[in-house]
């Protein structure tokens, strides 16, 4: 066999490196869609855990919020319905009645927690505050329609709803409550209105602090205006006497306006009831945060359990390392 016959032999060397090259881009890509389909796996699994978590908080938060204040509102009633204040309120010029009634305001002002209750006849304007014993009870000021700040009490008097919840400033007092107002009534006139108040500081933070990472609560009234927010600022007060455009709401909170959109059809399918609570990832503040809005129907207000979403993987890592122990 001459050299020009003899059968070339094939360059096994360069053979190797390539099936060495094509093995390595196969396993490259098997890697890639593991890992792709991993972190689409785990970001499911955060965020349907985020939703199962913000869900409760809000179901929580619900009786949390609603187990003292129906409290604090059926005394406020009692204190409405009394006898001797209802016939004080038909005439707070009667001195006879002066003194039984305001001990009667001093009794009923014990029960609550905040240790006070006020009641203002309209007739007279005269709005009479019942603080602890070193203060007692005395009248603090007059309302008046043309003073800007008593305009909550007009707008309680005008309304059709005999238990209103107002979150407001009284500067006589010193004091920003979240006020249980309840009009007096004999039949279907209003004679007065009688209630008290629960501060501010204190029940923004018994709600809006839930005591879990990356968590936080938010009310606001039927329309909207925030009526509690870890940040004070927000807060819209006095909003039944309000203009519509002078509130602060949660939708104003909101990044994108679909969001917006999205959040009013939530909280229209929870307000009337085709819905117990609505989940909706939402840009707040320019962060992704999971939210939950139920209903508190019994005081006319909007419950939003707000988890950021970035804690949801957090809390998927502790239910699964719960799991795994």
């Amino acid at each position: 066999m001459t050299p020009e016959t003899a059968p070339s032999q094939p360059p096994l060397p360069s053979l190797t490196r390539r099936f060495a090259s094509t093995l390595v881009l196969v396993f490259l890509v098997i890697a890639l869609v593991v890992v792709a389909f991993y972190a689409a796996s785990t970001a499911e699994i955060a965020d349907n855990i985020g939703r199962g978590v913000v869900e409760r908080q809000a179901l929580y938060d619900r009786e949390r919020i609603l187990s003292p204040l129906r409290t604090e509102i059926a005394l406020a009633r009692n204190l409405a319905e009394s006898p001797l204040l209802l016939a004080w309120a038909r005439d707070d010029a009667r001195t006879e009645l002066r003194d039984a009634a305001l001990a009667e305001l001093d009794s009923h002002r014990k029960q609550f927690r905040d240790g006070s209750a006020f009641f203002v006849p309209v007739a007279t304007g005269n709005y009479y505050y019942s603080t602890d014993a070193a203060q007692g009870t005395k009248l603090t000021q007059v309302v008046k329609a043309e003073v800007p700040g008593d305009a909550w009490f007009f707008a309680a008097i005008a309304s059709p709803q005999v238990v209103q919840l107002n979150v407001d400033t009284n500067p006589v007092l010193g004091r920003t409550n979240v006020w249980i107002n309840v009009q007096v009534r004999d039949g279907g006139r209003v004679l007065g209105m009688a209630g008290t108040g629960i501060d501010l500081g204190e029940f923004t933070r018994a709600v809006a602090n839930t005591g879990m990472d990356g968590s936080y609560g938010i009310l606001t009234d039927a329309e909207g205006a925030i009526q509690v927010h870890p940040d004070k600022s927000l807060i819209s007060l006095n909003t039944r006497a309000s203009a519509p455009e002078a509130r602060r709401t949660i939708y104003s909170l909101l990044t994108d306006e679909n969001d917006a959109t999205q959040l009013r059809e939530a909280v229209a399918r929870v307000v009337s009831g085709k819905a117990p609570i609505e989940v909706l990832p939402l840009q707040i503040a320019g962060r992704k945060q999971l939210v939950a809005v139920s209903s508190l129907a019994e005081i006319g207000w909007l419950n939003f359990a707000v988890l950021v979403a970035d804690c949801a993987g957090r809390h998927a890592g502790n239910q699964r390392l719960g799991q795994q122990l």
